[in-house]
């Protein structure tokens, strides 16, 4: 899997980006391999994020219907946005940073995890979602910061090219959360 040297150098370059360094998207490496090693973080968050979505979302539905409909929500939602990327990586010649991007953006995912991880554990102890739906909008506007900066710096583009890639994945994600209440509203 992940040496340990490789294991710290990445998550230290997460951290880094985090803060705005430049410097951490040197410590990622540009490699194939190291692409496909990268999605583990995704797929062990997903269970994670789904159970938020649900909880944020509430209503009286069957969980696992839920469960089946926002995994299914996210999983089209990431196809169509590495789609978006890949288009885009073609028609602008980006190819050769197309490794490199998808890998920092998984290792980001767990930066992203650490600063959710507050809702979930306030969501199992019973806090309402209502009270908590400030700071999921906070996170939420942070994500697509985050995500525009390390298009802009991993692609290497101009930040206003990775600003509109960012807000395309916004669009998507919120057509994509708007088809699952509709179908959500459909079914129940």
């Amino acid at each position: 899997m992940f040496k340990p040297s490789e294991f710290k150098s990445n998550l230290l370059g997460a951290f880094e980006i985090f803060l705005f360094m430049n410097s951490g998207f040197n410590r990622f490496s540009p490699s194939r391999s190291d692409m496909f090693k990268s999605f583990i973080w995704p797929l062990l968050i997903l269970p994670l994020a789904v159970y938020g979505a649900i909880m944020l979302m509430g209503g009286d539905e069957p969980i696992i219907a839920l469960a089946l409909l926002h995994t299914l929500r996210m999983l089209i939602v990431f196809a169509l946005s590495l789609g978006l990327i890949v288009v885009f990586c073609k028609q602008y010649e980006r190819q050769d940073f197309f490794y490199k991007f998808i890998t920092i953006s998984n290792w980001f995912e767990l930066i992203f995890f650490v600063l959710v991880s507050p809702i979930l554990v306030l969501l199992m102890s019973g806090m309402s979602a209502e009270s908590l739906q400030s700071y999921a909008l906070f996170i939420t506007i942070a994500a697509y910061a985050y995500s525009a900066y390390i298009i802009t710096q991993s692609l290497r583009i101009p930040w206003q090219l990775g600003g509109c890639l960012s807000i395309g994945f916004l669009l998507l994600d919120q057509t994509g959360f708007d088809a699952l209440i509709a179908i959500k509203d459909s079914l129940f």
